[in-house]
């Protein structure tokens, strides 16, 4: 940064620090852990947290790495009695069904694990689905690993909430570049989240006891007999099984508002057009790739830069239009 002006990226290539000039843009692609980091490192961020590890500010920008939102997952688990899985098998039997996928593309070996997916209303019959599941012809494994884990035929469906309102943050551990960004989704901080994965959980019981899949169900291995009310189910979920499914977004949010980091035309606020040459953008493959109304709502997605793209691609991007986008103005 030349003051507030983006003029090029310093980076280390075999150990060895160099710098690269830009004539025009500098786009960041960095995704929801590495962008924030990147842009506190180069001194725009919460101006405060800044000084406090270091790092001269060049833009105090509140909200950089704020508003993480991530879905945390949680699951149902059941013993089933027929063996519908590769659980057991021998290194013989292994081979048998990878020399038959190889041979005549059936087989086991053609699963992608995620055999069916859904989209669950816990709140009634209006709205949109809160919850989102996946079903998995296996047993996941439990927290933390050195617990006991089932060893049977088994099956899961894992599921998230689809808005969740818990927020956390990315910070800075130092002002050393490879030294790995303070990540705090703060999972179920908002009061919200937890009773809507209580909720899925006792929904999908009701679905695993119909007919047929429950003629062959074995004992309920998570949350198990032991939690049958809303509490103990909270418990089981909070404490044993939960966790990411690696969906962060929210921390270089877009908009107008103090908390937004770029503006609709990607262009990261606070950050100046450098003379000759371009401005500071954010971008990444997260904003083409997972546009939905909810992801609007998450601050996520690029716009239309002033009506410079038709509505009928509205949310998905092209390399031309992102250097198009680019041009110097």
């Amino acid at each position: 940064m030349a003051g507030r002006r983006a003029v090029g990226v310093e980076y280390v290539c075999r150990g060895q620090s160099a710098l690269a000039d830009a004539s025009r843009d500098v786009v960041l692609c960095g995704g929801s852990i590495n962008s924030p980091q990147l842009l506190m490192l180069s001194g725009i961020g919460p101006a405060e947290h800044l000084r406090a590890v270091g790092v001269r500010v060049v833009a105090d920008l509140p909200g950089v790495g704020q508003n993480l939102q991530d879905h945390l997952g949680t699951f149902l688990r059941n013993e089933i009695t027929v063996p519908f899985s590769l659980y057991g098998a021998t290194p013989e039997q292994l081979a048998a069904v990878q020399a038959e996928y190889e041979a005549t593309g059936q087989g086991l070996f053609t699963s992608n694990i995620a055999e069916a997916g859904a989209f669950l209303r816990t709140g009634g019959s209006s709205g949109p689905p809160n919850l989102q599941g996946f079903f998995l012809p296996y047993c996941l494994t439990e927290a933390p690993l050195e617990a006991f884990q089932p060893y049977c035929h088994g099956i899961t469906v894992a599921f998230y909430v689809n808005r969740p309102a818990s927020r956390g943050q990315i910070t800075l551990a130092s002002t050393d570049p490879l030294d790995q960004p303070l990540i705090d989704p703060a999972y179920l901080s908002a009061p919200s989240d937890l009773p809507q994965l209580v909720a899925g959980i006792q929904m999908l019981r009701e679905t695993f006891r119909a007919k047929p899949l429950g003629d062959i169900l074995g004992r309920e291995l998570g949350p198990g007999r032991e939690a049958r009310t809303d509490a103990e189910i909270a418990t089981y979920v909070r404490d044993r099984a939960s966790g990411t499914v690696f969906h962060p977004v929210g921390t270089c949010k877009m908009g107008t508002d103090e908390l937004a980091v770029v503006d609709p035309a990607l262009r990261v606020h606070g950050a100046r057009r450098a003379a000759g040459g371009g401005r500071l953008r954010h971008a990444h493959a997260r904003r083409r790739q997972h546009q939905r109304a909810d992801h609007h709502d998450r601050g996520e997605g690029g716009g239309d830069d002033a009506g410079r793209v038709a509505p009928a691609t509205r949310g998905r991007f092209t390399t031309k239009q992102l250097l198009a986008w680019m041009r110097p103005r």
